[in-house]
């Protein structure tokens, strides 16, 4: 009998998912990501790899110092690395951890959780484009342009310098905020200008999904007090204020409702934070100089060990047939379909439900809070006071979470 025909066909509004691959994909990408979370057997081969790129002399002289500072970071985390088989259970456990973590540090220490995140970046950014008569759409499409390997922070400086300078402002000032966005700064002011296009969603999934969850946080609005309920009721469980089984009352007839940013099982942005979310390494330890490199976000950014995964598994089989569906596609349907089921999982522990009793919290919400605890905890939050920093299994390990009962894991 002749094996069926697998289908080529690719998302185009959104960033393919794990749940639209069909189940070889699924399989291989499982068995893909499984071995890739042996990075304590592959980092000797990166460094050496690394090594011959400085070395190379018909490099240019960016990319020889480049294979230098790979070599460098490489070699000082490697005596922290591990081995790290990974699977979507670990990576989507990991996340609940760090979501958990965030509730309690929020209601231990008075600071956000970062649930509700692209609400402010959503004010932060129409704000900007209000006062220099900029279209709103158009202003969040060029900030997410600019947000891969830059900070939130500096990406909204940057995106503000530009718009300074598009509405004719001129000066030192403006060209030091424009600099600030170190990557993404041609992408975002052709749009602005109008003059360039979005990234397609499955050569840019994480840029494409982060727009997307910015411009579905509409601050204001029946939507947005829905999507700050469901997350205040997991925080109120997390904190021992009230029980997972305590009702809550459906002010807006939207408790049932999947829609926008209220999708438990939509797309979300991840970036290698997430990345290194899932890989599992040590995210308390920095090494190096000036203890200045993290050991998990290394390995979770680092193209090689991590970014650059293969498109078929060790039997040949391909995530999905589509020329389309690179490296970076296939890893962010990883990371989402993680996130996911972290969401369902902690949704369902916490009582954040709908009428079915089904899991109703958005992915968005675990990505945003579990995304903002591992920067906490690598100490990379610049808005978060270094003294304050601790490990998330300080916080709260795995076990303890299994080991709640008013969490029922």
């Amino acid at each position: 009998m002749a094996q069926q025909k697998r289908s080529k066909a690719v998302p185009d509004d959104r960033a393919i998912q794990y749940s639209d691959l069909d189940r070889q994909g699924q399989g291989a990408l499982r068995n893909i990501m499984r071995d890739q979370g042996m990075a304590r057997s592959h980092i000797d081969t990166a460094i050496d790899r690394a090594d011959r790129k400085a070395a190379n002399p018909t490099n240019n002289a960016n990319s020889r110092k480049n294979g230098a500072n790979q070599s460098r970071n490489l070699s000082a985390i490697a005596p922290h690395v591990k081995d790290i088989p990974i699977t979507l259970q670990g990576a989507a456990s990991r996340r609940v951890s760090h979501f958990v973590a965030g509730m309690q540090r929020a209601d231990t220490e008075g600071v956000s959780s970062g649930g509700g995140w692209y609400f402010d970046h959503h004010r932060d950014i129409a704000a900007m484009a209000s006062e220099h008569g900029a279209d709103l759409h158009t202003a969040i499409s060029a900030g997410a342009a600019m947000s891969p390997q830059n900070s939130p922070t500096n990406e909204k400086a940057a995106l503000h310098g530009l718009l300074r300078q598009r509405s004719g402002e001129t000066g030192p000032d403006v060209e030091k905020q424009i600099r600030r966005g170190s990557t993404g700064l041609k992408d975002g002011r052709a749009i602005l200008e109008g003059t360039g296009e979005f990234t397609d969603p499955s050569g840019g999934p994480k840029i494409h999904s982060y727009r997307a969850a910015t411009l579905n946080a509409t601050p204001g609005g029946a939507v947005h007090e829905e999507y700050l309920t469901r997350v205040g009721h997991a925080q109120k469980v997390v904190s021992g204020e009230i029980h997972p089984d305590q009702q809550r009352m459906d002010l807006f007839g939207l408790r049932d409702s999947h829609e926008g940013i209220l999708n438990p099982r939509g797309n979300t942005a991840e970036d290698t934070w997430m990345n290194t979310i899932t890989y599992g390494q040590d995210l308390a330890t920095s090494v190096g100089r000036g203890g200045r490199t993290n050991v998990a976000k290394t390995i979770g950014s680092d193209k090689g060990l991590a970014l650059d995964i293969p498109k078929k598994d060790s039997s040949g089989v391909s995530v999905h047939p589509s020329g389309q569906v690179g490296p970076s596609a296939a890893l962010h349907a990883y990371n989402n379909e993680a996130t996911i089921r972290a969401a369902r999982s902690a949704g369902k522990a916490l009582g954040v439900t709908d009428s079915q009793g089904e899991s109703n919290l958005p992915s968005v919400a675990m990505q945003e809070v579990s995304w903002t605890e591992a920067r906490r905890v690598a100490g990379k939050d610049p808005d978060y006071p270094g003294d304050r920093r601790r490990s998330a299994a300080s916080s709260i390990s795995g076990a303890q979470l299994k080991g709640q009962q008013s969490l029922r894991f």
